[in-house]
């Protein structure tokens, strides 16, 4: 586990920190409840991308009756954070690592954040970078999602482009809204770190309150993992004619502005000839996952292309496109077989004619 490393440096023991601080949530069903990690009914506050955790510490310090999640792709500061938490003895903040909104649209349930805090983000300030901006389009309609009825949804940064950025697209974005009055603090005085050396050397700090405006709550749908992406085929290919051939190779494509990788790198054939696996590495922003797909030769002479149970894999986007391009390689070598049933979406007989695809072998 990648645990493990950056815990040995820890003061308390490895399975400690584990079980108080950091939620597992690869081996939990998607949405996570919050009453059922933190044990309470409480308000919600989420912060993504705490960076060294000051601000996320302090803030569950002033507020122990909120229960807190933290956001954050890096381990160094997942560790920083850790270490505070260890120390100050609390027991409302929660710690989910990997990519901010990867996590916020898997993990956070609809309806549910009171409060949400993005201080400081990457500004990715070359033009051929925006698109690696947090702040997108789509991004703030997750975020609306995510918020409840009188949620709030505090963005800051000391970057003047960025801070022109953010604006325009809270502008562009109807579901998130000024607030009618003044804003409560949240915890008086309390700054985060990065905006107090901003300040310090005269840098002004643009700071972006909004709230959710009126409207339907998105229906929560709970992700248990397992088998939803698969592809059926159909046609007379015997057991040896699947795989004449196998070539490993990368397919990079761009979802909502994350590149996500597809590496093939061997084939398995079962003992029988009925089966195959294919070892397979999805790369989506922050989340790697290492996983089998399977390809089945079924009596009636289909052919099932699923996510084999092995690496227990999440069915996100990136696991189908797996299953789109194990279901290409299938389709490209056996062009008498015909598509019976899809759910990873339409198929070509080319994955290099995907659109947003780009094969590297």
């Amino acid at each position: 586990m990648i645990y493990l490393a950056g815990y040995l440096m820890s003061h308390t023991p490895v399975s400690n920190n584990i079980l108080n601080f950091i939620v597992p949530w690869l081996d939990k069903d998607w949405p996570l409840n919050p009453a059922e990690l933190f044990g309470r009914e409480a308000p919600l506050a989420v912060e993504i991308g705490f960076g060294n955790g000051h601000f996320l510490q302090e803030a569950a310090q002033a507020r122990p009756d909120w229960s807190f999640i933290g956001i954050e792709k890096s381990w160094a500061c997942v560790k920083r954070l850790i270490r505070r938490l260890d120390e100050s003895a609390l027991t409302n903040v929660l710690v989910l690592e990997g990519e901010g909104r990867f996590l916020l649209e898997k993990t956070i349930r609809p309806g549910t954040v009171d409060r949400m805090f993005i201080h400081h983000p990457d500004p990715w300030p070359r033009p051929v970078h925006h698109s690696r901006r947090i702040v997108q389009a789509d991004f703030l309609e997750l975020v609306a999602d995510r918020l409840a009825s009188d949620g709030l949804v505090r963005l800051a940064t000391d970057h003047a482009a960025l801070a022109e950025w953010i604006s325009e697209h809270l502008d562009g974005c109807d579901r998130l809204v000024p607030p009618a009055g003044k804003v409560e603090d949240f915890a008086p005085g309390l700054v985060t770190r990065w905006a107090a050396k901003a300040e310090k050397r005269g840098i002004s700090i643009r700071r972006f309150d909004r709230v959710r405006a009126p409207g339907p709550v998105p229906e929560t749908e709970v992700n248990k993992g397992g088998g939803m992406a698969n592809v059926t085929l159909k046609g007379p290919a015997g057991p040896r004619e699947l795989f004449p051939e196998f070539k490993g190779g990368a397919f990079t494509h761009s979802n909502h502005g994350v590149e996500v990788v597809v590496r093939f790198s061997r084939l398995f054939r079962q003992a029988d000839e009925s089966s195959w696996l294919i070892e397979a590495m999805v790369l989506e922003g922050g989340l790697t996952q290492h996983l089998g797909v399977s390809v089945i030769l079924r009596e009636d002479g289909e052919v099932l292309i699923k996510p084999h149970a092995l690496g227990h894999p999440r069915p996100t986007w990136g696991v189908k496109a797996a299953v789109r391009h194990a279901a290409w390689l299938v389709l490209r070598q056996n062009p008498e077989l015909e598509i019976v049933r899809t759910t990873v979406g339409p198929l070509v007989r080319n994955p290099e004619h995907d659109e947003g695809s780009t094969l590297n072998q």
